[in-house]
């Protein structure tokens, strides 16, 4: 479960959480994303492009934004071809979803 809160809220805010991948991939596959906002709303945002999932939740000023979520999913066993056996390859699709990330994530450092 992930827990989102402003701490210091001012006004009315808008929160955003990631959920899991909402396409079935060979090695993963989300059965439901769950969330709660009380005192907001919030709905499931779904970009099919990337694959990804996002609880967007809105809050009127004066009520605690906090959202909580939940993603159930399963994965499997997998492995890649590497030098030394052969194994399982990643699907074209699944490369080239992972490319896609991989191309997002460049440039970005977690600070921690």
């Amino acid at each position: 479960m992930t827990r989102v809160e402003v701490l210091k809220p001012v006004g009315a805010r808008r929160v955003w959480v990631p959920g899991a991948l909402i396409q079935q991939t060979s090695y993963q596959q989300t059965s439901v994303n769950t969330f709660n906002a009380p005192g907001g709303k919030a709905r499931f945002v779904e970009r099919k492009d990337d694959a990804l999932g996002f609880v967007v939740a809105e809050f009127p000023a004066g009520v605690a934004p906090i959202v909580t979520m939940t993603s159930r999913i399963a994965t499997r066993n997998y492995s890649v071809l590497t030098p030394r056996e052969k194994s399982q390859t990643l699907s074209s699709s699944d490369s080239a979803l992972a490319h896609r990330w991989h191309r997002q994530g460049e440039g970005r450092r977690d600070p921690h």
